[in-house]
């Protein structure tokens, strides 16, 4: 959770709106992220800062998600922000997702380090009162990245759209218009995957096995390593294989 300029700002699970671990080194926030997951940024004005009416804008790996939200003096309630549409006048809000990259074209591709949220808090304008328009997203959220990086297996991380969605039943025939006015704070959040994390300094080494069990995952649905059958001095006997790729050798006694 970042608590600041009076707002509390966290990446929460789509499906159960729990906040991710974060870890915090020289000053940034991390966030802990598992691929294939849908997420939504949440946000809430809690404490009155800075300018009476506050726009915030989002921005996932250095790519705008198109609208703004307004906040009044104190929220009543938290917003789950992902790729808006405004459908039959009514809002839905659809998900994100943290996932694995594809490879780019060389020189060009995402070139961050993680990916990167950020929110833009800027001074509201009131503009004056108009009729609702329906509107649909034209954001469009293909991760790529260099194709050496691409070829991890959980190590780096992205975003596209999710299936996750929140509708929003409530229709209304007007709607205030605000302009963005002066910059008031920027929110940011890195986030990747714990291995990832482990690799760049965030996070401590974990001990051997668990470290290699997270370099080289079981294959899906296999809770334990595989045992194999080898000879050795004319007996037969079982090892364990702490990969699912025989990428480690095995030693004898």
């Amino acid at each position: 959770m970042v608590v600041r300029s009076g707002f509390q700002v966290d990446l929460v699970d789509a499906e159960t709106k729990k906040p991710f671990k974060e870890h915090e080194k020289d000053g940034k926030v991390y966030v802990e992220v598992e691929p294939d997951t849908d997420y939504f940024i949440a946000i809430r004005r809690i404490t009155q800062e800075g300018f009476p009416k506050i726009l915030s804008l989002y921005s996932v790996d250095g790519k705008k998600l198109d609208y703004h939200q307004p906040h009044d003096e104190i929220d009543a309630e938290t917003f789950y922000q992902g790729i808006w549409s405004r459908i039959d006048g009514k809002d839905q809000i659809k998900a994100l997702r943290f996932a694995k990259p594809s490879p780019a074209e060389a020189g060009k591709g995402y070139e961050g380090n993680t990916g990167f949220v950020e929110i833009k808090l800027y001074e509201a304008i009131f503009e004056g009162v108009e009729p609702v328009i329906d509107h649909i997203s034209s954001v469009e959220l293909h991760p790529s990245v260099d194709a050496a990086r691409a070829s991890s297996k959980k190590k780096f991380l992205l975003t596209k759209a999710g299936t996750s969605t929140i509708f929003d039943d409530t229709k209304s025939d007007t709607m205030s218009w605000y302009s963005k006015g002066k910059e008031f704070d920027r929110i940011s959040f890195n986030y990747c995957s714990a291995l990832g994390l482990i690799l760049a300094g965030v996070l401590p080494k974990p001990d051997l096995w668990t470290w290699q069990r997270m370099k080289h995952p079981a294959p899906s649905g296999q809770l334990t390593a595989p045992f194999k059958k080898m000879r050795h001095k004319d007996k037969v006997i079982e090892v364990v294989d702490l990969t699912d790729e025989d990428a480690l050798p095995i030693f004898t006694w």
